[in-house]
C-alpha cells in the first residue's frame, strides 16, 4: 500500500518571513516618504504665515510712515534698535526691533493706545533707514533666512519696504 504525500495548499513559514520582510521593507519607505511631506508642509505653511505677516506688517508699515510728520531713530535703547514715527503732537508709533520680532506700540498723549508684535518665522527684521534727501524716504529692511540645516543667522535674500514721510499729506488735494 503506498501512502501519498501531498503538500498541503497552505503557506510555509519560509514564505510567512519573506512577507513579512518585504512588508517590513515597503513600510520603511512608506514612513520616510511621510516624514519629508510633513516637514515639507509644515515648512511651506511657515511660508505662508510669514508672507500673509510680512504683507500685514507692510501695510501697517507704509500707512504709519504715510502718516508721519517725522521718522526718527532712537539710539538710547541698547542692542533693540527703536524707530519713532511722530504722527501728530500728541501721537506717536514706535517700531523696536528684538528677539526676531517686530514690535508697534501707538502712544497717544504718553498713554499706549494698541500694542501689535509681528513676528515672521524664517525672516529676520534686519532694521530701518531713513533718507530725508530723498523725499523723505523710510524703508524697513527684512531679511530672510538661510534653511533649516544651515547657519540658522545667515540672511539668504533681503527686502525692502519703501513709504514716504507725510505722503498721505502731499496727495490728499485742497479744499
Amino acid at each position: 500500500m503506498r501512502r501519498s504525500t501531498s503538500r498541503s495548499a497552505g503557506l510555509g513559514l519560509v514564505d510567512v518571513l519573506v512577507a513579512i520582510v518585504v512588508g517590513t521593507a515597503l513600510m520603511g519607505v512608506l514612513m520616510a516618504t511621510m516624514s519629508r511631506v510633513i516637514s515639507s508642509n509644515s515648512t511651506a505653511s511657515d511660508h505662508l504665515q510669514s508672507t500673509v505677516v510680512l504683507a500685514q506688517l507692510s501695510e501697517q508699515f507704509r500707512r504709519d510712515v504715510h502718516a508721519a510728520i517725522e521718522v526718527r531713530a532712537d539710539q538710547a535703547t541698547g542692542p533693540a534698535q527703536t524707530f519713532i514715527f511722530q504722527l501728530s503732537p500728541a501721537e506717536r508709533v514706535e517700531y523696536e526691533v528684538s528677539d526676531g520680532a517686530l514690535r508697534r506700540t501707538l502712544f497717544s498723549a504718553d498713554q499706549v493706545r494698541h500694542r501689535e508684535v509681528y513676528v515672521l518665522p524664517g525672516m529676520k527684521v534686519l532694521g530701518c533707514e531713513v533718507h530725508p534727501e530723498n523725499r523723505g524716504e523710510v524703508a524697513l529692511l527684512v531679511g530672510r533666512l538661510a534653511p533649516m540645516g544651515l547657519d540658522p543667522t545667515a540672511v539668504r535674500s533681503r527686502f525692502r519696504i519703501v513709504a514716504y514721510v507725510a505722503h498721505e499729506r502731499r496727495e490728499r488735494p485742497i479744499q
